[in-house]
């Protein structure tokens, strides 16, 4: 009897270890789904933390100081708007009635005084600085103290302006307020439109890259709508985005910057869009001349990257011979920045604009300049072709 229990017995001991084996495979299958559930609960929670973090100790906005309006060619041209003030990146931003940021002076000029008017984009309007710190207002107060007390410097900068932007405001602005000088500053991708970087994979040459500039905009397009709607969403983005390109670029990934290294392409290729350009600055600054402007050009670098191999420098360089050529006088702001962490010039953590002490590096930069060309005003010289174009530190 016990004989034929057996073979019974075995199969019901096998049988039973089968249903323990598939027990402990579903208990650690359930190990770890709620592994992964609780980790990535945990990683949102941490996420969603930091995210309220960064928003809590960037610093404060309050006021939309910006508004956006139509040429009569259709595109578009942005303004300030009159008599708006409040907080920008926690500084104290104010527009008066004419609708430039700064003190409000009349139009018709004192005599005797050097009027100096500064045009640019966000880097002139002095986003990340207060009133009193952007770079034409520490320019005045150099100025002064440097012995030239009869001059004023109005700050007609425009945030998000690119250069063809930039010279339709100062045709608003240079002749309606009677400039003696005019400072046309330049940024980084104020030439052309586009990304502020491009991916590349692969080590392709420069020469390769140069051929395909038309896909890589249409890539660089698509990348800065995705990284803006990024931005405008996550504090996150806007930490992260800015370090991780320049990582990747470091680590070799990206063999080109975008929009400046398509700047200094087209002017090499002497491509019609800088054509465009240069026969729209020339324009302006014969306008100028017949008025009796002496107009100049600042080249002033991002804060990004380091300053010592900073992606703007061969663009500047161009930029700077062009200018000499023209007898246009000119500083390059790049080497004055050279030795500093660019990430100890920036308004915030979270915004690579230039702070109060990027700004006032600026000033320094570009009051030589001012100087020499307030003195030739002065004499009555208002050629420009006197000038030398400054691109070193003056110490």
């Amino acid at each position: 009897m016990s004989t034929s229990l057996c073979p019974n017995s075995r199969a019901s001991r096998t049988s039973l270890g089968t249903w323990e084996a598939e027990d402990i495979r579903l208990m650690k299958k359930r190990l770890l789904w709620r592994k992964f559930l609780l980790a990535s609960v945990g990683t949102l929670v941490a996420l969603l933390a930091g995210e309220i973090a960064l928003r809590l100790i960037e610093p404060r906005t309050d006021v939309e100081v910006l508004t956006e309006g139509r040429l009569d060619s259709g595109k578009p041209y942005y303004y300030l708007i009159p008599n708006s003030s409040g907080l920008l990146l926690g500084r104290q931003v104010s527009v008066n009635a004419a609708g430039y940021r700064g003190k409000l002076v009349d139009e018709s000029r004192t005599a005797g005084v050097v009027r100096i008017g500064v045009f640019g984009d966000s880097h002139t309007f002095g986003m990340g600085a207060s009133d009193a710190a952007t770079y034409p207002a520490v320019l005045e107060d150099l100025l002064k103290k440097g012995g030239e007390n009869r001059c004023e410097v109005l700050n007609f900068g425009v945030m998000a302006h690119d250069f063809s932007q930039i010279l339709h405001h100062a045709y608003q602005f240079a002749f309606r307020f009677h400039l003696d000088i005019v400072l046309l500053t330049y940024h980084q991708g104020d030439l052309l439109e586009g990304a502020d970087f491009v991916f590349h994979a692969g080590h392709a040459s420069v020469g390769a890259q140069k051929a395909n500039f038309g896909s890589s905009v249409s890539i660089a397009k698509s990348l800065r709508r995705l990284r803006d709607q990024a931005f405008e969403v996550s504090a996150f983005a806007r930490l992260l985005i800015p370090r991780m390109t320049g990582f990747v670029r470091k680590a070799g990934v990206v063999h080109n910057i975008g929009i400046t290294e398509e700047e200094l392409a087209a002017i090499e290729r002497n491509d019609p869009s800088w054509q465009e350009w240069q026969k729209d600055t020339l324009a302006f600054i014969s306008a100028a001349r017949k008025k009796g402007m002496t107009v100049g050009l600042v080249l002033f670098p991002s804060m990004r990257g380091g300053f010592a191999h900073h992606p703007a420098a061969p663009l500047y360089q161009a930029l700077s011979r062009w200018c000499q050529e023209q007898g246009i006088p000119c500083v390059n702001l790049l080497p004055f920045y050279e030795g500093l962490n660019a990430n100890q010039m920036v308004a915030s953590l979270l915004d690579r604009h230039p702070n109060e002490e990027a700004y006032a590096i600026a000033a320094k930069g570009v009051a030589p300049m001012v100087s020499k060309m307030i003195q030739n005003t002065c004499r009555g010289d208002l050629d420009p072709g006197t000038e030398a174009v400054i691109g070193h530190k003056n110490h």
